[in-house]
């Protein structure tokens, strides 16, 4: 049987993930021995790059894509999009309406679909399942925010048909973490799902009936909020501080952009971080950045993360109280600002984070592969239903001890 692989396809990293031979779900390291690869995809003379590869490539700026998951199944006039087209560095364009980016590669002028960028990244996925598992990866679960549109969701199943992977499931990212973490563990009832990733934000409340089934009864969340706005307001605040810093020049302004993004992550351990940078001569930019200064300039975003949080509250008719535990997805609930917010809220006993929420998304949709895989016939989706309603369940009997006869439903 050909195996079905679990793809959490991220707007700045993207993760595959199978079934171990112990039963438990694990994300698949690739080529570079990391569990993420970048997703990005550089478009050079010689090839096409995709992932750290490419994030490092020494191909001109405006040939190296990223966030296509930022404007797939978008129109160009959408206010995000035209918002995002200032920042990127490639260039975006406009075809009967859809964004189209538009480079020139071997001397030859390409317009490209946010789906043909995107199918490259699931390519590198299938290659990462494929070299691991030593077999033919074909058909996938793949992922995507709980507030994707039909229009989106079918774009990135047109993205994995182009890539060669045909999706039995488009599974809702918050979904997938309350399945690997096993909720409908005894005594849990209602599961608050925080998914603060690199573009996008999603809250989803999960009803547990016994160890029966799963309900998703409450989604809220934002199409454009995540990890790569920290990094800007960060590098906004960073160059009012470098003086005669070269902004018209897009490689030192994305190496700028990197060395915030690391400052963003060691402030989760650590109070302080170095952000340095030269151009090659003599000129050299340092400051330090403080992880109080880092809550002074994301902190009324992050805060503004509770209303969210406080509407899909109001969907389920529920207070904090009813809530039983909170899991965190995604990378940015690792800023420390994050989990105090959660943890003053709801309560410190109930924030739930020992799996790496880089990884929880991808690890819950290969668990829901494994349950497809045995029953194909039973649990197939054709293309007329991608869009399923929270009364569409699939069975996910004896996958570990935490998901005996467990029947998930998605919205």
């Amino acid at each position: 049987m050909p195996a079905i692989v679990g793809i959490d396809l991220g707007t700045t990293f993207s993760c595959v993930a199978t079934i171990g031979p112990s039963g438990e779900p694990e994300a698949i390291a690739n080529f570079e021995g990391a569990n993420t690869t970048p997703s990005v995809v550089a478009y050079s003379d010689d090839e096409i790059y995709v992932g750290e590869t490419a994030a490092q490539s020494a191909t001109p700026t405006t040939n190296i894509v990223h966030d296509s998951k930022r404007f797939i199944g978008r129109q160009f006039d959408d206010f995000s999009v035209q918002s995002d087209m200032k920042l990127w560095p490639f260039i975006v364009v406009s075809n009967e309406g859809k964004p189209l980016v538009k480079l020139t590669q071997n001397g030859e002028e390409k317009k490209l679909a946010a789906e043909e960028i995107s199918a490259e990244v699931l390519k590198m996925m299938k290659m990462i399942a494929e070299k691991y598992l030593n077999e033919e990866v074909t058909k996938a679960v793949i992922t995507v925010p709980a507030n994707f549109d039909q229009r989106q969701r079918h774009a990135t199943v047109e993205a994995a048909t182009l890539a060669g992977i045909e999706v039995i499931r488009l599974l809702n990212e918050p979904t997938a973490a309350a399945i690997a973490y096993g909720v409908h563990n005894e005594g849990i009832n209602n599961v608050l799902v925080y998914d603060l990733g690199g573009g996008t934000f999603d809250v989803s409340i999960v009803k547990c009936e016994g160890n029966e089934k799963l309900h998703i009864i409450a989604t809220s969340g934002h199409k454009h909020l995540g990890g790569q706005d920290f990094d800007i307001i960060i590098r906004d605040y960073v160059l009012t501080n470098f003086h005669n810093f070269p902004k018209n020049k897009p490689r030192m302004m994305k190496r700028l952009l990197g060395m915030c993004t690391k400052a963003k992550i060691g402030l989760s351990p650590h109070e302080t971080a170095t952000i340095s940078i030269d151009n090659g001569d003599d000129d050299v930019w340092n400051m330090k950045l403080t992880r109080n200064k880092l809550e002074e300039l994301c902190g009324a975003i992050l805060r503004g993360t509770l209303d969210i949080v406080d509407e899909a509250l109001r969907q389920a008719k529920m207070k904090e109280s009813d809530i039983d535990i909170v899991i965190l997805a995604g990378g940015s609930t690792r800023i420390a600002m994050v989990q105090n917010l959660l943890k003053e809220k709801f309560g410190d006993e109930k924030i739930w984070n020992r799996h790496n929420p880089d990884e929880v998304v991808a690890k819950g949709a290969a668990l829901v592969a494994k349950a497809l895989a045995r029953s194909p016939s039973r649990y197939y989706i054709n293309c007329d239903r991608y869009y399923p309603s929270v009364d569409e369940t699939i069975a996910l009997n004896k996958l570990t001890r935490d998901f005996r006869k467990a029947n998930v439903s998605d919205s």
